[in-house]
C-alpha cells in the first residue's frame, strides 16, 4: 500500500514543502487469538537519495461485533431513498375536514327531569336539532394547503449503517452515496478492509473503495488527514 503526494506542504509552517512524499505501512501486527491488529504507518521523503522520515503513526483494531471491548464505531452512509416517489405520491392533494355549516341531527341537552337519586335517570337527553339539514354533508373536501411542505419533508436521501447496507445488498455499494460518518472498524472488519500483513503476504493492500476512503479520512499525520494531500498510487 502506497500513498503519494507529488508536492506536499507540511501543515507545520516551519517545515515547508516537499516533493514526492510517500506514506506506507512500516509494520503490521496481527494477533488473531487476541483479536488485535496494529498497523504502523510511516511518512517519508528522499533527499539526496537518503530516506528521511517525516512522521509516524499507528492505528489499532480490536474486538469483534458484540464484544464488550472493541474499536468498532458505526459507519453511516447516505443513499438515495428508493421509496421517495411512492412517499410523495402518498401525500394527498386534497383532505377531508368537518363542514363548518354542518349541524348534527340530534342535540344532547340537559334532562329537566334528571334526578341523581333515581337509578336509571339520564342527565342528558337527545332531542332533534331544528337546524339539521340532510343536504349539508358532515365532511367536505378541500385543497391540502400544506402539500408543498409535506413534499419537501420527504427525504430524497436516507442515512443507513454502512455494514447493514452491504449485508442487505450482497456486499455491493450503490453507484451514488455519501459518507455521513466514517466510523471505525473492529478487528474482524479490519481484516476485510486490509488484505496481507501476514507471513505469506507481508505487504497490506486496500482495494475496497470505502476502505480506501476510510483510511484517507481517518489516518492523521502531522495534524492533518492524509486524504487532504495524498492519494493511493496504485
Amino acid at each position: 500500500m502506497i500513498l503519494k503526494s507529488t508536492q506536499y506542504t507540511s501543515p507545520i509552517p516551519t517545515e515547508g514543502t516537499f516533493e514526492n512524499v510517500y506514506i506506507t505501512e512500516k509494520a503490521v501486527t496481527i494477533e488473531k487469538a487476541r483479536k488485535y491488529m496494529l498497523i504502523e504507518f510511516e511518512m517519508y521523503d528522499y533527499i539526496l537519495d537518503k530516506k528521511i522520515t517525516l512522521d509516524e503513526r499507528s492505528i489499532a483494531f480490536y474486538g469483534n461485533q458484540g464484544d464488550t471491548v472493541t474499536s468498532n464505531k458505526l459507519a453511516i452512509i447516505s443513499v438515495v431513498n428508493k421509496n421517495y416517489d411512492a412517499e410523495v405520491a402518498s401525500i394527498p392533494l386534497t383532505i377531508e375536514v368537518i363542514n363548518p355549516e354542518y349541524q348534527p341531527e340530534f342535540l344532547l341537552e340537559p334532562n329537566p327531569e334528571y334526578n341523581a337519586e333515581i337509578e336509571g335517570s339520564e342527565e342528558f337527553i337527545s332531542t332533534p336539532n331544528p337546524l339539521y339539514d340532510i343536504n349539508i354533508a358532515q365532511f367536505i373536501t378541500i385543497e391540502n394547503s400544506d402539500y408543498e411542505n409535506q413534499v419537501a419533508s420527504v427525504q430524497k436521501n436516507i442515512s443507513v449503517p454502512f455494514l447493514q447496507y452491504l449485508q442487505e445488498h450482497e456486499g455491493d455499494l450503490p453507484e451514488i452515496y455519501e459518507v455521513v460518518e466514517w466510523g471505525f472498524p473492529n478487528f474482524q472488519d479490519a481484516l476485510q478492509y486490509f488484505s496481507g500483513g501476514e507471513k505469506s503476504n507481508l505487504d497490506i493492500s486496500i482495494t475496497n473503495p470505502f476502505a480506501r476512503g476510510w483510511l484517507l479520512n481517518t489516518l492523521v499525520m502531522k495534524n492533518e488527514r492524509v486524504g487532504v494531500q495524498f492519494n493511493f498510487e496504485d
